[in-house]
């Protein structure tokens, strides 16, 4: 007998009672029979009614980071993170978040790692030596030389290229 059952039927009497089939299934009851507010069942259909009430029972929200259930003010991420206030922190340099963060694959970041992520992703442009910000589309060259849309020009007549070059002593 299921240790849940065994619970219940502790704190709650058996009914000996006046019906003589289960509520649900309508088998004869015997001896032994459980009351469920006013049905009375057979002990294998209470017991499937009160384990399918536990699974549907709400679990109380715990935090994230410390795994501790969440009482008094929390934190709720656009992607249904729940944290303590306390617990809610940059996952790059564990400084408290506010509400502006970015929610990356490495976990939430404040503005300042984001910053220096994207300085570490980002390229520079070949031509004019400026770093090109990770949000920006760029071109790539087989020579892994990258250029700004903007740079990306013949290197003698300066016309922008529309994707076809033929790259000169290093230079497109």
């Amino acid at each position: 007998r299921p240790h849940f059952l065994a619970d219940w039927a502790q704190r709650f009497p058996r009914a000996m009672a006046v019906a003589t089939a289960c509520g649900d299934c309508r088998a004869e009851l015997g001896s032994r029979c459980v009351t469920l507010g006013s049905l009375t069942l057979c002990e294998t259909c209470a017991e499937d009614r009160v384990s399918s009430e536990a699974e549907e029972t709400p679990r109380a929200l715990v935090c994230k980071r410390c795994q501790e259930d969440l009482e008094g003010e929390f934190v709720t991420t656009s992607t249904d993170e729940t944290y303590h206030k306390a617990c809610f922190l940059c996952d790059g340099c564990a400084e408290p978040l506010s509400n502006t963060y970015y929610p990356e694959p490495e976990g939430n970041l404040c503005q300042i790692c984001v910053d220096k992520k994207d300085a570490l992703l980002a390229k520079v442009c070949h031509k004019c030596k400026e770093l090109i910000p990770v949000a920006e589309t760029f071109i790539s060259t087989a020579s892994d030389q990258h250029y700004h849309n903007k740079c990306f020009m013949c290197y003698k007549c300066e016309t922008l290229l529309d994707g076809t070059y033929y790259p000169q002593d290093g230079e497109i």
